[in-house]
């Protein structure tokens, strides 16, 4: 495809921030481009028309402005207030909501700070109980689901989550996976066993 530049650029100014526009012939045909720079980088947007260029240069300004405007936000929170920066935990929040699971963990965080049992090791029958105590729906499990089968779920989620770390931070909750062994309620059925354990602490 032939590209030819042509005269009559034109820029927009505005918060400090400058866009070129320049008409393009490809192929016979004229299109617009918006010609500028974000971090180093060169970015071209090509439309069909002037007044599309126009309106795909504004809505880039007010885009870099918006990004300018957030660190300087953050540089004073940090520097001045002496607070955590301005985006932390935002992808972790992002993360949380496309992730079923962890929603659930979120939920599950927020019912164990209710019932008071922060800083204590559950296993994932107490979180079967819990769940159901508290109304809270696990993934993947049926409404009529016996305790076996929702500590099993429970422990296939809790699997997923921990695959990388044993400890999952959600709004302002560590969730820690530890294994512990643990004695049988019934000593006819043998002796202790190993059982993965999960412990809430207030971050």
């Amino acid at each position: 495809m032939k590209e030819e530049a042509v005269s009559d650029v034109k820029e927009i100014k505005r918060n400090g921030i400058s866009v070129r526009i320049r008409p393009t012939l490809k192929d016979g045909t004229t299109y617009f481009v918006a010609d500028y720079c974000v971090h180093g980088q060169r970015k071209l947007v090509w439309r069909s028309s002037l007044a599309k260029t126009r309106d795909a240069a504004n809505k880039a300004i007010d885009k870099i402005t918006e990004g300018q405007w957030a660190q300087i936000v953050d540089w004073i929170v940090q520097h001045l207030f002496q607070t955590v920066p301005l985006m932390e935990g935002h992808r972790q929040a992002q993360e949380r909501v496309s992730n079923p699971a962890l929603v659930w963990l979120r939920s599950v965080a927020l019912a164990v700070n209710e019932s008071g049992e922060l800083n204590q090791a559950l296993t994932a029958t107490d979180i079967f109980g819990l769940c159901d105590s508290a109304d809270i729906s696990v993934p993947g499990l049926r409404p009529d689901a016996d305790e076996d089968k929702g500590k099993k779920i429970i422990g296939t989620i809790m699997a997923k989550l921990f695959r990388e770390d044993e400890t999952l931070e959600v709004d302002g909750f560590a969730v820690t996976r530890e294994e512990r062994y643990l004695n049988r309620d019934d000593a006819c059925e043998g002796g202790g066993f190993k059982s993965k354990t999960y412990t809430v602490t207030k971050l």
